[in-house]
């Protein structure tokens, strides 16, 4: 619900509240005895054990973190990206002038070439020398001469082969692809400038899908999570500066010691999905869902009171009579707040009016319509 809707919403139940009651005055004093009671919406605090939220500060990091170094060496013939764009990966980023390359690939087929023909006419010698030595028309040296031609043969064209494929793998290495998806920087080498091979950073490429938070917990919180079961999955919910949104995270990583300077340990959650909202080293704040150590009773967000700086329910008591307490808060669940200390399970409190109610009053409980609630409550 809108917030100008809820508000909105709240004032007209409270506002009913406040009219019914001064209706029920007036006709009990119309009758000549005292004023009846007032009817109030009340709901039974339940007790249910949900998740603390503790807060910590850290900062994104991306899943990869590249610097683009050619794999050849030789001059910066095209740059084939927009600094600061996002590149799939694969896409064309760079080219060194490939033509050394180009002739060094013609130069290996034309070896391949002529070790493959040096190759053959060795296959047919030798296969006429085995015809000849089964009449024994050449001796035994010569059978085995033109043997080992032909196995030379061979190897000279394997090994032209292999020139090939290594000329062929230079010159495809003269584009410098993309390795991941990502954002790209601007370009550290323009063109016509010299790179050499995996020496020169060309640009660096930053992965902007998924996105990790890393943030720093202390030793209690650590050795909650130590003490947590396996199946227990840990989340967390991340927010940045100056942004509305939130993202929910899995935490996938809990450093293995706790830095004796700072008494903390690392921490690392993946993000879900973020698209490209968010980038490499941003700040941001985290909220961290620990499983809870023990239940917690929950009440409606209507339910609390505000006074002086601190936060209050109003209790019927056994009597119908409302009871002030000061109540501590937890995280929120849903449209609901659990509350670490203050009101008990069980327990029958107010839910609208507040400011129409006193301590002490006596009242006739009704219980809240659950749509009353979801109308009134946040998300």
């Amino acid at each position: 619900m809108k917030p100008r809707i809820r508000f909105i919403a709240i004032v007209a139940a409270l506002a009913t509240v406040g009219f019914t009651s001064a209706c029920q005055r007036s006709q009990a004093a119309a009758a000549g005895g005292p004023p009846a009671a007032p009817e109030i919406p009340v709901v039974r605090v339940v007790s249910q054990t949900v998740p603390d939220s503790l807060q910590f500060t850290g900062h994104l990091d991306a899943l990869h973190r590249i610097e683009l170094r050619p794999r050849v060496s030789g001059a910066v013939s095209a740059i084939q990206f927009k600094e600061g764009e996002v590149v799939r990966a694969g896409d064309a980023l760079f080219e060194i002038d490939p033509r050394p390359y180009r002739v060094r690939r013609d130069q290996a087929v034309a070896e391949l070439a002529r070790g493959t023909a040096a190759f053959v006419r060795a296959q047919q010698e030798n296969a006429r020398a085995r015809a000849l030595r089964a009449t024994e028309a050449i001796s035994v040296a010569d059978f085995e001469r033109h043997a080992a031609d032909a196995d030379a043969a061979e190897a000279t064209r394997n090994a032209a082969q292999a020139a090939l494929a290594a000329a062929e793998l230079e010159l495809e290495f003269t584009t410098v692809r993309a390795p991941v998806a990502g954002r790209m920087s601007r370009a550290l080498a323009t063109l016509g400038n010299l790179a050499a091979a995996d020496r020169t950073v060309l640009a660096t490429l930053v992965s902007v899908e998924p996105m990790r938070v890393r943030f720093m917990i202390d030793e209690p919180t650590f050795h909650r999570l130590l003490i947590t079961p396996p199946p227990a999955a840990l989340s967390a919910r991340v927010s940045i500066t100056g942004s509305d949104r939130a993202f929910a995270a899995t935490v996938d990583y809990l450093g293995n010691s706790v830095d004796t300077a700072t008494g903390t340990v690392e921490v690392r959650a993946t993000l879900e999905s973020a698209g490209n909202a968010l980038v490499d080293g941003m700040f941001a704040r985290v909220e961290l869902h620990v499983p809870a150590e023990h239940g917690r009773v929950l009440v409606p967000e209507t339910a609390l009171g505000a006074e002086q700086g601190s936060r209050y329910v109003l209790v019927a008591d056994a009597e119908n009579k409302l009871v002030h307490r000061k109540v501590t808060l937890g995280p929120r669940v849903g449209n609901q707040r659990a509350i670490s200390s203050g009101v008990g399970a069980g327990e029958y409190i107010v839910v609208a009016g507040l400011q129409f109610l006193r301590p002490g009053m006596t009242i006739r409980p009704v219980n809240a319509p659950s749509n009353t609630l979801a109308q009134h409550a946040g998300n």
